[in-house]
């Protein structure tokens, strides 16, 4: 047997195993200062959830009632979470607004004529922020007051000092009991 060439067949993979280890090592650290900045962006996000019953829900078609955010087309009770990730400047925030829950509606929200509809809502909408006020669940209502809108909601979350600098991208998906699903985005 030639030792010379058995040696250098178990070098080669003792060699290429020890390069590993280094940039296991290497990957290791790089992996460990990318968790460490993901979990103290994951430390600033602000959570926070309320209840909105008889949520008013508009649409861009006329319905006959009119409200301060539209023509109303059905009446939503809606679980909402609220997600504040830190922007790049202090006081800057992006918020995601998460909303589950059940609709009733009087008109169909796309052409406006009277039709009985109840189902399910899924939704999403993002804002940008600016408050001086961090987001906070203890500013927000555990249960709000019928008729409140995301907007006014959304002020609680920053205690009433914010302004809404961008965003404003949404995706709200209605499933009636008759498996009609409506789909609002913008």
């Amino acid at each position: 047997m030639n030792t010379k060439s058995l040696l250098i067949r178990i070098g080669v993979p003792v060699l290429s195993l020890g390069l590993l280890g280094g940039l296991g090592a290497t990957l290791a650290t790089s992996a460990s200062a990318s968790t460490a900045a993901t979990m103290a962006s994951v430390q600033r996000t602000v959570t926070a959830t309320t209840y909105s019953p008889n949520h008013y829900d508009t649409t861009s078609v006329q319905t006959g009632v009119n409200t301060p955010g539209g023509p109303l087309w059905a009446y939503d009770n809606l679980t909402e979470k609220f997600t504040a990730v830190p922007g790049a400047a202090a006081g800057q925030w992006s918020v995601t607004i998460n909303v589950k829950g059940t609709f009733d509606g009087f008109v169909s929200p796309t052409t406006g004529q009277p039709e009985v509809n109840k189902g399910v809502v899924l939704g999403t909408i993002q804002y940008d922020v600016t408050s001086p006020n961090k987001p906070s669940q203890a500013q927000l209502p555990r249960v709000e007051p019928s008729y409140t809108g995301l907007g006014a909601a959304l002020s609680q979350f920053f205690g009433g000092n914010e302004t809404v600098t961008g965003g404003g991208s949404y995706l709200f998906t209605y499933s009636d009991v008759d498996g009609v699903v409506y789909t609002q985005s913008g």
